[in-house]
């Protein structure tokens, strides 16, 4: 299996930086990948567009990262040493704060049923090595959407519970007997 290298970023987004990789928001990632260059390479992509990046080599380094600091994206490898990459989706995702979470599962594996396997234990997407770097990009972007998204509804929803808590209190407060 061919593997990305650092210098293929570089050459592949050369002079493109505000045209291709201008983040749509800029988001914390964990980058949980146990092979040292594509750790590298990914890590470089991912900091290109802007973002804040965080890189570990297990699932149970993921597992403390997560314990201690958000992360709207991660980005998980099938294969890891240990506990695999969808025995940490499952578990990720069975987590109170699970489903805000973005999760783009990169393997080698191709069949038709691993890839519905990826996409059951609760992956939002996946990307087959070797990587495409333009593909990986677009999956960044596709992903910046919807976490974004998926913010302003979360804020909009505390919005809204704010003012219907406000009315409550004003209306349980008022006593001009305006209400039986």
């Amino acid at each position: 299996m061919s593997r990305i290298h650092v210098w293929e970023a570089d050459r592949i987004f050369a002079g493109k930086r505000e045209a291709v990789l201008t983040p749509i928001l800029r988001m914390n990632i964990l980058l949980v990948e146990d092979q040292d260059d594509s750790r590298k390479t990914l890590s470089r992509l991912i900091e290109m567009r802007g973002h804040k990046i965080t890189q570990v080599a297990t699932a149970e380094e993921a597992e403390r990262a997560v314990a201690t600091d958000t992360f709207p994206f991660l980005i998980l490898d099938w294969m890891l040493p240990g506990k695999s990459g969808i025995e940490l989706c499952r578990q990720l995702r069975a987590r109170q704060d699970g489903d805000e979470m973005f999760i783009l599962l990169v393997t080698g594996k191709t069949d038709r049923a691993d890839l519905e396997m990826a996409l059951e234990a609760g992956a939002n997407d996946y990307l087959t090595k070797p990587i495409d770097l333009s593909l990986l990009n677009v999956r960044l972007a596709v992903a910046e959407r919807q976490i974004r998204d998926l913010t302003e509804r979360n804020h909009a929803r505390i919005a809204l519970q704010q003012s219907a808590r406000t009315l409550t209190d004003t209306l349980e407060n008022t006593t001009d007997g305006f209400f039986a």
